[in-house]
């Protein structure tokens, strides 16, 4: 679920800085992929190519949680944790595998993406567990820098947490021959 929604923050923001917007409240996912299609923002995408992401956490509080077990967590999601990977134009066309197809225990508040911008809140339930998600920042077709916060509750102690990361993504060129196009999903 928190993987959809970040994959979709992250491609989104590629989107062209100017021409077609999307403005949607009250939506699904899929809404929002047939918004993002019939405004033209879905053929304004990130070009396709070689990109680099760097993912950074900045903050991580979770109550309850023993400090060992928090300082583990820091550990495993790291910080500024590179990738680099070929993005075709053909996986860059399948917009409702970014946003979370057929995903219907989250709906998005909001979903603005215009001038540049990105700007996303999105709620997402499970049992009694609930995610709340907000994401910001900002695009062109060859660069993104987003903030993406996660605000879990419902769960046991020290299963409710918040996480605040950010995401930097820039294309580096043509994807390199070595590097295989990346599967879609």
């Amino acid at each position: 679920m928190r993987r959809s929604i970040i994959l979709a923050s992250a491609v989104i923001l590629a989107a062209c800085d100017s021409g077609p917007k999307v403005s949607i409240e009250n939506a699904t996912p899929e809404e929002v992929a047939a918004e993002m299609k019939k405004s033209g923002v879905a053929e304004q995408l990130r070009k396709p190519g070689q990109w680099q992401t760097t993912m950074s956490v900045v903050d991580i509080a979770a109550p309850g949680m023993p400090p060992e077990a928090l300082g583990q967590m820091r550990q495993m999601m790291g910080n500024g944790q590179s990738t680099e990977r070929c993005v075709t134009e053909a996986e860059l066309k399948q917009v409702e595998s970014f946003i979370g197809q057929n995903n219907a225990n989250c709906r998005f508040d909001h979903y603005r993406v215009s001038g540049g911008k990105i700007d996303g809140k999105a709620k997402c339930t499970q049992g009694p567990v609930n995610q709340l998600m907000t994401m910001n920042g900002n695009f062109t077709a060859d660069t993104s820098d987003m903030t993406i916060r996660s605000e879990t509750s419902g769960g046991p102690p020290g299963q409710n947490m918040t996480v605040t990361m950010n995401i930097k993504s820039k294309r580096l060129g043509d994807c390199k021959p070595s590097a295989p196009p990346a599967a879609a999903g």
